[in-house]
């Protein structure tokens, strides 16, 4: 009986070897919503290692560049914009937390204000 029920476990677990467990690294890479009084913005981390937002402020600002990850730090190098801002190839590094739904970003280091300003709210993954 105990080696029908070892069998069984190691038969359970065999299924299971293949599968790959999410990571804060992989979880990031999804499309990321805002929303507050003031602002309305969805941020698109793809696995190719790109990024685009959409911002809807009095008009829509869009950005998009290249993300390197590593660990639970992200980098934004802004390769096209909207504008002046958006444009701007400072890159910006946070680190970041994913619980459940919802990802938060605090600053490394960033001079682009606005970025930094909407990076500092939560994102829930959509």
């Amino acid at each position: 009986m105990k080696q029908v029920s070892l069998s069984a476990l190691a038969f359970v677990l065999s299924l299971f070897a293949g599968c790959k467990k999410a990571t804060p690294e992989t979880e990031i890479f999804n499309t990321w919503h805002v929303v507050s009084p003031q602002i309305e913005a969805e941020l698109q981390v793809n696995t190719d290692s790109t990024f685009h937002v959409n911002l809807a402020f009095y008009s829509i600002i869009e950005a998009e560049g290249r993300v390197e990850v590593a660990a639970e730090e992200i980098t934004f190098i802004n390769e096209k914009g909207s504008d002046t801002a958006a444009a701007n190839p400072y890159p910006g590094r946070y680190s970041y937390t994913i619980m459940g739904d919802t990802a938060w970003f605090t600053k490394i280091d960033d001079t682009l204000s606005r970025r930094s300003s909407l990076l500092a709210l939560p994102w829930v993954k959509q």
